[in-house]
């Protein structure tokens, strides 16, 4: 009875995460309660494990710590506060998931999820527009399905595609026939609503990500190392992809992303904004800066449009949390790469390709939308990096006490034969 329980957390904790639009002010208050609870229940059932594998990735404690501690310079400390508290709820949620179920096993629950939400999505377009579309500023119409904003669904359909892909090639089983075309039946449901919802730096985010799969499935060329390959590769394509870009900037947005070189005014604000971080350090506190009426004020004066967010991950951490904060978001990201490269190329673990892709997803997403990104309450993409972390470092930790084990047995037994 316990162990069919605890499969059917995911199944309700992972949606809370998704910023849908179905639940009621009732349900959401309900929902928001019993994740609450469950985290105290976690900790009571589970305290000592979920706090030793939090332990194991400190750069996320003090992330959240640093968030926390923004409270005390916060231009809107309710909102900091909230949103702190929010975030080592949702840490504590990741740290149970860490020590319960594999990362495979959490692949698969976001591949069914996902997919669920892709066809609830697809439904609602069909069949109820006037929920699951909207006009844009431009006299467009945009789909959002069953999700909160266009973004949103974006990223969540390349989460599904990702996560659907990575399940074929885990589990060959799924390529028997009835599984295997029910796959890519899911495979392309998300991939319509992706290409066709008007959010195309997720349609870029999702295609980026699937360069990193061919490296697994090289194989050892002659005189080369496959590792020292696959590293040297990877290096190569991503200095050389960044430099790219870059010249190309303009081009990618205006031509391939269909926007204007301003990306619809963002450009304006990012403009205004970061000028004035360098007046504070620190961030104005973490999801601080759109709750004071006086700051909001002083961007509707200087430039005359309505904004709600900043319209990126990057210049959100920034503003909230400061120059240290957007650092250590650094440190994590390159800590998490460094980590998967070597469970999944030394070690053969193809599930943290799956983790490698998701970091190229929300990276490049995270650039132009505030939905998705790092260190953000409430998200799906924060809890999956976070816990793609956590599983990490708990896996490494694992084969390092298996690989010492080894090397000690292998050194007793000869000594034993001896005398």
């Amino acid at each position: 009875m316990y162990k069919r329980l605890t499969y059917l957390i995911p199944i309700w904790v992972i949606p809370y995460y998704l910023w849908t639009s179905l639940p009621t002010r009732a349900m959401s208050i309900v929902w928001f309660g019993t994740i609450y609870l469950l985290a105290y229940v976690f900790l009571i059932l589970k305290g000592k494990q979920i706090l030793f594998a939090l332990s194991r990735d400190p750069l996320i404690l003090i992330l959240v710590g640093l968030s926390g501690m923004s409270y005390f310079w916060s231009v809107a400390p309710d909102v900091t506060f909230a949103s702190a508290r929010s975030l080592l709820v949702q840490y504590v949620i990741v740290g149970h998931l860490a020590v319960t179920y594999s990362l495979k096993q959490i692949i698969e629950f976001l591949s069914k999820l996902l997919s669920a939400t892709g066809v609830l999505s697809l439904l609602f377009v069909l069949f109820l527009p006037h929920l699951a579309t909207r006009s844009g500023r431009a006299g467009g119409v945009s789909w959002q399905g069953i999700f909160l904003h266009q973004s949103v669904l974006a990223a969540t359909m390349a989460l599904a595609i990702i996560s659907l892909v990575s399940m074929l090639i885990m589990e060959p089983a799924r390529r028997k026939q009835i599984p295997l075309l029910l796959s890519l039946g899911m495979i392309g449901i998300c991939a319509y609503l992706l290409l066709f919802c008007g959010a195309k730096t997720a349609i870029v985010g999702c295609f980026a990500s699937f360069a990193v799969l061919p490296f697994f499935f090289l194989k050892k060329i002659k005189g080369v190392g496959n590792r020292n390959l696959i590293f040297l590769s990877l290096a190569t394509i991503f200095c050389g992809g960044c430099v790219l870009l870059y010249s190309v900037k303009d081009i990618i947005i205006v031509e391939v992303l269909g926007r204007n070189p301003t990306l619809s005014g963002r450009s304006y604000l990012w403009a205004y904004i970061i000028p004035q971080v360098w007046t504070r350090p620190f961030g104005y506190g973490l999801d601080a800066y759109w709750h004071n009426s006086d700051l909001v004020r002083a961007v509707y004066v200087m430039l005359d449009y309505p904004y709600g967010n900043f319209h990126s991950n990057y210049v959100d951490m920034l503003v909230g949390i400061g120059i240290p904060g957007l650092i250590l978001i650094g440190m994590f990201a390159i800590n998490l790469i460094r980590k998967s490269l070597i469970l999944a190329f030394t070690y053969r673990r193809i599930e943290y390709v799956w983790v490698l892709q998701i970091i190229v997803l929300i990276s490049i997403a995270g650039y132009s939308d505030s939905f998705i990104g790092y260190l953000r309450p409430r998200t799906i993409g924060w809890v999956l990096l976070s816990l793609s972390s956590v599983s990490a470092s708990l896996e490494l930790g694992r084969l390092k006490r298996h690989h010492r084990s080894s090397h000690l047995k292998t050194f007793i037994t000869p000594t034993l034969i001896q005398s």
